[in-house]
């Protein structure tokens, strides 16, 4: 047994000696077979000899070693062979393809040429910038000019085979002229290949790398234009794939056909990267952490068409096209019948049955279109929207089967059961994509489509047409359930990519409220964008890291420096102008995904973007609202109607945000500042907390002469909503007056004294309670979270705890408003710090009551009498039971089901009791029936 192991040991040495010692003799063999050409032999490439085979055998083993090499090795392998493959490589791609046809054994010496040109683009992407060296040297000995001559001649060999005739020999010949030309387009697509990945390779480091990078992309650039190879090899491959009516084709001839349009399809990705490397290189050269990454931009546009010539793109757009008729059966748009039969052909295989890589040449094509090359801008669009059709279509077949994931668990349960479930049979009929690039060809399509849809001008007649058509795709598109995690992020960034285009053109300034709304907010609209973003809502509630999930947040992401949805007018832009019940079906489910987030869990990114997206639409919709009452169009039939959804939207999202927001805080003993994103939410919460202090607040009271009693006018219902959002800042003013920066000093300022000029009594009695209790710090914190959960199960504002702004945290704050220019801001802090004083220490403090006897701030006064506008807009907000009616949802504040896809469509059983108000679940009436302040004190049985 041990002589065994031990033979075995011997042999296996032997054998890797064996594969060094013959690659050592191959720098020799090259340099025998290149020696016979002369005067007598037309290329050392014809005619088999002992030479040829040799060199053939030694490439075979240094190919497979190199394919089989680590990439850090790889260098090291070939360093030693690097001339020798070079001079084998020029001298192949000089070879006539009408001397290889004449020769009988022609086809040994073209495995030659294509085993060297596959080691040395291996090389070349293997290790690109160890490679670089040898990139220069294969452009400086004009092998792409060499490449397209050769190409040119190959196409022209096989246009006269195929003139022969329908003879047996003439046959033959069309197939050995065939199998040449496609091995020339093959190693010749490779070569161009391994030098683009060379052009392409980022983060190169070292000043000679960079040099040596850029003189390459340099020459290859000026090699593209001096060679016009990829249109002599785009022009091969379309006569390589016409099948005439007559036509059987080999085995042989369609397994040439597949791997040359492999290439091909390889290279315009290559090509699509190349494109996205060097942009991204001139945004890195522009930071000055990347000094010597330089790319002039006339270098990228230059390459870019040299990769997208006119033959190029026909290449593409027959290719794409072909493979788009065979699965969705469409228009041609007159291309030949025997392109349409010659390419699918290629595909429709029962190894490759999506023809996935046809349509991502025809989505490379559709994304690089010159407008002064056909396809026209329509025939454009109209292929796009059926790629981004085919993409639905495809995403609902697989909708309906179970995931691979759900198969795979299935399996491994059945394995641990001690047996192995049947495989699933598939119900897709038709053609259809796999389910992994469902998304990818989704976001694709639609970005080129909106890329023909922008290309029109905006007053040309159709275009509403065709960005409404867009939208209806778009919002399908995006209801499909799919699974793949960063290509539905893109289908998000795709859906957003309208407004995202207004955005960057300056068109989203919009200040005042217009008859119509505009195109972009109208088409959206039209198209069901607000169903969409509610079924994404609802879903995504449910499923916070599913699908949906992903897709909602790629529609609203916020980059660095880059334009977002959070940042414009739109999201207040597409409440004010929607379906009134579709936008309240919306703002209901957001308020319950947004309750879902302030009850915990992992989807921290999720909700954080969310909040920024009530945020955003609260801002708008009372710019919008402060604009018409300025210009006095409060009796508008519009302005009325943008009333009645800002308040619906006010009185469910406010004390989600709020309470979000308090759950978002850093923890007090870490002194941290708020987050920019939630700076800005609390602004927005601190404003409308003026407008609903106008609302419900004695305005009245406080601007008549202290002896005259005046009524307190009714609040609407606002109490509760104010009173709660309130409690939910409290800790907000704990937990910044470390160190808030001055926006948030302002903001919680302007919300407390909104809150004590509202409600004087319940504040001096809070600040009595305060003093008696001596609450301070983390206690108060908790006791204003209690607080505000009361508020949170309760539809009544009679469980108030106390409001905790205390007057040490008011005084550290008036330094950073004097220091902000905001005197008077101050002041009203000094004077309500000294009015929580006077309380805590018992007193009633001077001039604080009036004739009924009730406190007031004198603060309260001057907002009333300086804030015109606003206490305009705050007087005429509708009550909040008037605005119930707008859509009848489940009775219970804290109703969280997300059960369907519209909170309209969510059934409801009316009370047994009074059946004034319904009930989506048995569970949500028992609460609200056990909550303090519930239906319970309302209900006529009680």
């Amino acid at each position: 047994m041990r002589r065994q192991v031990q033979q075995v040991h011997r042999l296996q040495q032997q054998a890797d000696d064996f594969i060094p010692a013959q690659l050592r003799q191959f720098p020799a063999a090259v340099e025998r077979l290149l020696r016979r050409q002369g005067k007598n032999v037309a290329s050392p490439f014809l005619r088999t000899t002992s030479a040829l085979k040799s060199v053939k055998e030694m490439l075979t083993l240094l190919l497979n070693s190199s394919m089989s090499s680590e990439d850090d090795t790889l260098p090291a392998l070939l360093s030693d062979y690097e001339i020798t493959l070079l001079r084998l490589v020029g001298a192949g791609v000089r070879v006539a393809p009408g001397d290889i046809l004449a020769d009988a054994d022609g086809t040994l010496g073209l495995d030659v040429i294509f085993n060297a040109t596959a080691v040395l683009a291996h090389y070349l992407v293997m290790s690109p910038i160890a490679a670089l060296p040898s990139g220069l040297k294969l452009l400086r000995m004009h092998t792409l000019q060499a490449c397209s001559r050769q190409l040119a001649a190959a196409a022209d060999v096989m246009y006269a085979a195929k003139s022969l005739g329908g003879t047996a020999r003439a046959q033959r010949q069309q197939e050995l002229a065939t199998t040449i030309a496609l091995g020339i387009l093959r190693y010749s697509l490779r070569l161009l290949q391994g030098l683009i990945c060379c052009a392409v390779k980022p983060f190169v480091d070292g000043p000679k790398a960079q040099a040596l990078q850029a003189q390459l992309r340099k020459e290859f650039a000026e090699a593209l234009g001096d060679s016009s190879v990829m249109d002599h090899a785009s022009r091969l491959l379309l006569m390589a794939a016409v099948v005439p009516d007559d036509a059987g084709g080999t085995h042989q001839d369609l397994v040439g056909k597949r791997l040359a349009s492999h290439a091909f399809v390889g290279l315009i990705s290559m090509a699509d990267s190349f494109r996205e490397e060097l942009t991204a290189d001139m945004f890195r050269a522009s930071s000055s952490s990347s000094k010597g990454l330089t790319c002039e931009p006339e270098l990228l546009v230059r390459v870019r068409r040299r990769l997208s010539g006119c033959c190029t793109q026909h290449a593409m757009f027959a290719h794409g096209l072909a493979a788009l008729c065979a699965m969705d059966g469409g228009s041609s748009y007159s291309l030949p019948p025997e392109v349409l039969r010659g390419f699918p052909a290629v595909y429709d295989t029962e190894e490759r049955p999506t023809s996935w890589d046809g349509l991502a040449t025809l989505l490379y094509a559709l994304e690089n279109r010159r407008s002064d090359m056909p396809p026209g801008r329509r025939a454009a669009l109209d292929v796009s929207m059926r790629l981004g059709r085919l993409a639905v279509a495809s995403g609902r077949a697989w909708a309906e089967q179970p995931s691979p994931a759900a198969v795979l668990a299935e399996v491994l349960a059945g394995i641990q059961r001690g047996r192995i479930p049947p495989a699933p049979v598939s119900d897709v009929k038709g053609p259809s994509l796999s389910w992994d690039k469902v998304p990818a060809l989704a976001a694709r399509a639609l970005q080129s489509a909106w890329q023909q849809v922008a290309a029109q001008p905006p007053e040309a007649p159709g275009r509403a047409a065709e960005v409404e058509a867009w939208w209806r795709l778009g919002c399908e598109a995006a209801s499909v359930e799919m699974d793949k995690g960063g290509t539905l992020q893109a289908l998000g960034l795709a859906l957003a990519e309208p407004f995202l285009a207004a955005i960057r053109s300056g068109n989203a300034g919009v200040s005042l409220l217009s008859p119509a709304p505009p195109l972009e907010v109208s088409a959206a609209l039209s198209g069901g964008l607000l169903p969409c973003l509610e079924r994404l809502l609802r879903r995504a509630g449910n499923a916070p890291d599913g699908p949906q999930s992903k897709v909602l947040q790629g529609f609203l992401w916020k980059g660095n420096g880059k334009p977002s949805l959070l940042d414009s007018c739109f999201p207040g832009l597409l409440l004010s102008y929607g379906d009134v019940r579709q936008t309240a079906a919306l703002v209901t489910s957001l308020k319950k995904v947004l309750m879902k987030g302030a009850a915990g869990g992992s989807a921290v990114k999720l909700h954080a973007t969310l909040l920024s997206l009530a945020a955003a639409a609260l801002k708008w919709m009372r710019t919008l609202l402060l604009a018409e009452f300025q210009r006095g169009n409060s009796g508008c039939d519009g302005v009325q109607r943008l009333q009645s959804v800002a308040s619906y939207a006010a009185a469910e999202l406010l004390p989600a945000c709020g309470q979000l927001l308090r759950l978002r805080l850093p923890a007090p003993q870490l002194q941290l500042p708020l987050d920019q994103a939630d700076v800005t939410v609390l602004e927005v919460l601190s404003h409308w907390l003026s407008l609903l202090a106008l609302r419900c607040g004695d305005c009245d009271v406080h601007t008549a002469a202290a002896s005259v009693a005046v009524a307190p006018r009714d609040d609407g219902g606002w109490r509760p909503v104010l009173l709660g959002t309130a409690l939910q800042l409290a800790p907000v003013v704990i937990a910044g007056s470390a160190a808030p920066c001055r926006s948030q000093a302002r903001s919680l300022v302007a919300a407390f004294r909104s809150v004590a000029g509202a409600f004087p009594p319940e504040v001096r009695q809070a600040a009595l309670g305060a003093a008696a209790e001596g609450d301070q710090g983390i206690a108060v914190q908790e006791g204003a979270a209690a607080a505000a959960a009361a508020f949170a199960s309760s539809d009544s504002a009679s469980h108030v705890a106390g409001l905790p702004w205390g007057p040490e945290q008011l005084r550290g704050l008036v330094p950073l408003l004097v220091a902000d220019g905001e005197e008077d801001l101050a002041e009203d802090a000094e004077e309500l710090a000294g009015q929580l004083d006077s309380w805590s220490a018992g007193g009633r403090g001077e001039g604080e009551a009036d004739a009924a006897g009730r406190p007031t701030f004198p603060a309260a006064a001057a907002v009333c009498a300086t804030a015109t506008a606003e206490a305009d807009v705050g007087r005429c907000l509708p009550p909040v039971g008037e605005m119930r009616r707008l859509l009848r949802t489940c009775a219970h504040p804290g109703c969280g089901n997300l059960t369907g896809e519209s909170e309209a469509e969510l059934p409801l059983r009316g009370c047994a009791g009074c059946g004034e108000v319904g009930y989506c679940s048995r569970e949500c009436q028992v609460a609200h029936w056990r909550a303090p302040g519930g239906h319970k004190e309302a209900c006529r049985r009680g």
